[in-house]
C-alpha cells in the first residue's frame, strides 16, 4: 500500500462463521496497522446483522446529489438456517447495508424490519453473498444492486439519489 500524503488506506474484514462483526483496519502505515472501527452485529444500528459472510465493497453513489463512497454488504447468515429444509423467515441476516467507510456508521439499509430506509416485506431470508453493484448508465455511480437471499429470491434495487429516495423495481 502506498498512500499519498493525507490519504488513508483501510482493510475491511468480517468474521464469516466466527461471528457477527466487521472490522476496519487502518493500514496506511503498513508497519503499524491500527483498528479504525468495528461494527458489532446484533446491536444498535446493526441489530439485523448475522454472521458476516458478505464482502464489504467500497462503491461510489450519489447521496443527496453529491458523490460519496459507501461500503456495501449483505446482512449475513442466521445459524438457524443450518437445519432448515424449507424457506422460513429469520430474525437476522435479512438486510442489505451501506456504511460510511471511515467510521462504520450505518447510512442506509433495506430489510423487512420496521425502521429500514427501504422496507421490503418479503426480505425475510439471510443475504450472505456479495451484493452486485452496477453502474447502469455509466455515469460513474452505482445505480443498481443485485442480491440473492437464502430463500431463493433475487433482489434488484434501483438507487435513485440516496439520502432522499430509493426505489425497488423488481424482486423475485
Amino acid at each position: 500500500i502506498d498512500a499519498d500524503r493525507g490519504e488513508k488506506a483501510y482493510l475491511y474484514v468480517g468474521m464469516r462463521r466466527g461471528g457477527r462483526n466487521y472490522y476496519a483496519l487502518d493500514v496506511t502505515d503498513r508497519d503499524a496497522p491500527q483498528l479504525a472501527w468495528q461494527i458489532t452485529g446484533g446491536s444498535g444500528d446493526y441489530a439485523q446483522l448475522g454472521q458476516s459472510w458478505s464482502k464489504m465493497q467500497a462503491i461510489p453513489v450519489l447521496w443527496n446529489g453529491t458523490p460519496r463512497n459507501v461500503l456495501l454488504f449483505g446482512g449475513g447468515y442466521d445459524p438457524a438456517e443450518d437445519t432448515n429444509v424449507e424457506r422460513l423467515a429469520h430474525n437476522q441476516g435479512n438486510a442489505i447495508y451501506m456504511a460510511d467507510p471511515t467510521t462504520g456508521k450505518r447510512l442506509w439499509w433495506a430489510s423487512a424490519k420496521s425502521g429500514a430506509d427501504l422496507r421490503l416485506s418479503d426480505m425475510t431470508s439471510g443475504i450472505v453473498g456479495d451484493i452486485i453493484p452496477i453502474d447502469n448508465n455509466r455515469d460513474g455511480y452505482v445505480d443498481l444492486l443485485y442480491a440473492a437471499d437464502l430463500g431463493g429470491r433475487i433482489w434488484r434495487i434501483d438507487l435513485m439519489n440516496l439520502g432522499s429516495s430509493t426505489e425497488v423495481n423488481t424482486q423475485g
